[in-house]
C-alpha cells in the first residue's frame, strides 16, 4: 500500500510514517514480509505457516521469504479456485481445508468471485466494511474443517516455527482459542482483526503466552506479536 498508508479519523486523516523496515520491494499488503525480515534481521532458512494464502503469491506475507530467503512452510488457502495457481507459485504443501478451532467439523465456506479475499466461513456473522459484499455475492461450499495444531502436525512442522500469518475472514480468534502454545514455540504472529471485536480477543488469547504487540498503528487491520 506504500507511504500513502492512511490511519482512517473521522474528521482527520494523518498520513502514516514509513517504519523502519519499509521497503518498495512487498508483496504483503502493508509490509508484513519486511517487518518478518527486519525482526530477524534477514534470516535465512526459517520457517512459516501462511493461513488464507490468497493465490500464494499477490498480498501474500510468505511469498518473499521462501524465494529470497529459503524460507520453506505450510501455506493453507481452502478457495478452490487458487488450489492450481498456488501449487504453481509454491514449492511447499498446501491445505484446502479450511482452518478453525477443531478438525472435522462441516462448515459452509462463501467464496466471492468478485472479490476472493473476501471469501470466509457463511455462518459468521462478519461485522465489517465487508459485510455487504460477502452476502451480495458468492457461492457456498461445504468443507471440512482442520485446526491450527493438526494441520502443523500432519505436515511434520518444527517445534520452534518462525512466522504464522492467519488471515481468514472472521474466524482468527478462534484458531488462535485451541492453538497449543506448550507445543509449539511461534516467534512472530501476523493476524488479521479488520478492526472488530476480533481484535481485543486476539490480544486476550496471544499476550498472557508471552508476547507483545508492536507496530499497532502501521499494522491497522493486522495484529502483529512478538515473542518476548
Amino acid at each position: 500500500m506504500g507511504i500513502r498508508t492512511w490511519l482512517g479519523l473521522k474528521k482527520k486523516r494523518v498520513p502514516l510514517e514509513r517504519p523502519p523496515f519499509w521497503n518498495e520491494h512487498s508483496y504483503s499488503q502493508i509490509q508484513q514480509d519486511r517487518w518478518v525480515i527486519d525482526e530477524l534481521n534477514g534470516k535465512r532458512d526459517g520457517f512459516f505457516v501462511e493461513v488464507g494464502a490468497y493465490d500464494g503469491k499477490h498480498f501474500s506475507n510468505t511469498y518473499m521469504l521462501e524465494k529470497e530467503y529459503s524460507w520453506t512452510g505450510i501455506v493453507a488457502e481452502p478457495n478452490p479456485l487458487f488450489s492450481d495457481t498456488i501449487r504453481e507459485v509454491r514449492s511447499g504443501p498446501l491445505c484446502t481445508s479450511p482452518v478453525d478451532a477443531t478438525t472435522g467439523r462441516a462448515v459452509k465456506m462463501r467464496f466471492v468471485s468478485a472479490a476472493p479475499a473476501l471469501s470466509g466461513m457463511a455462518q459468521l456473522a462478519h461485522k465489517d466494511l465487508h459485510t455487504k459484499a460477502r452476502r451480495k455475492e458468492g457461492v457456498e461450499i461445504v468443507q471440512t474443517t482442520i485446526s491450527l495444531n493438526d494441520l502443523l502436525s500432519q505436515n511434520n512442522a518444527p517445534a520452534d516455527i518462525d512466522f504464522i500469518s492467519i488471515d481468514t475472514e472472521g474466524n482468527e480468534p478462534g484458531i488462535m482459542s485451541t492453538f497449543d502454545f506448550s507445543r509449539y514455540s511461534v516467534r512472530l504472529f501476523s493476524i488479521e482483526h479488520n478492526h472488530t471485536e476480533a481484535d481485543a480477543k486476539l490480544d486476550r488469547i496471544i499476550l498472557p503466552k508471552g508476547y507483545e504487540r508492536v507496530y499497532r498503528e502501521w499494522s491497522r487491520f493486522d495484529a502483529w506479536y512478538r515473542k518476548v
